[in-house]
């Protein structure tokens, strides 16, 4: 099966295509959405992927275990990107008892390079990237199915412009030297 950019992975199949396309790549950018109110820990009801080649929303509701996906990111020598991941290490260390190697938080460098901190996520993309991201989404209930076409295409947008963000983030850093700070941090 071709993996295509804007699909909502929902079958065993189509999720195991993609964690080896994730295990092919250089660099992986993801962020989930769940649901913290009702349960501890925290329900996951979407993951949001990207590589420089595509772009992928995995429905764990459907998939069942993606214990394969939180796997992949610790068994990865890739980078990992991510925007006030905290939540996402959490899923991450539940799952597979281990962090990524070559984790990346733009929230935390973009501090380093003078957008502030914290910086959401829609103002990095506004200032770096030049775009908007749609903010239409904010209060969806992510564990309704289906879910439809405007929430995953929302939710693909807290992906798609990561690792651009990332590499302009990164050459900002070390221009003005300060790379170190960063990973000191």
């Amino acid at each position: 099966m071709a993996i295509t950019e804007r699909s909502l992975i929902k079958t065993r199949e189509e999720f195991g295509d993609l964690c080896q396309v994730l295990r092919e790549s250089s660099r992986i950018a993801f962020d989930t959405e769940f649901i913290p109110e009702k349960t501890y820990p925290p329900d996951l009801c979407l993951i949001q992927v990207a590589t420089p080649d595509m772009v992928q929303a995995i429905d764990p509701l459907a998939v069942g275990d993606v214990s394969e996906f939180w796997q992949v990111l610790v068994d990865t020598d890739a980078e990992v990107i991510v925007h006030a991941g905290k939540q996402e290490m959490e899923f991450c260390a539940a799952s597979a008892q281990a962090l990524p190697k070559r984790l990346v938080d733009i929230q935390l460098a973009a501090g380093f390079v003078g957008f502030g901190y914290p910086t959401s996520y829609t103002n990095l993309v506004q200032k770096v990237v030049g775009a908007q991201v749609q903010s239409t989404e904010t209060r969806t209930d992510w564990s309704r199915r289906p879910l439809s076409n405007q929430q995953i295409e929302y939710a693909l947008d807290d992906v798609r412009h990561l690792i651009t963000i990332w590499d302009e983030i990164a050459s900002l850093l070390d221009q003005r030297q300060r790379r170190s700070w960063y990973e000191d941090e």
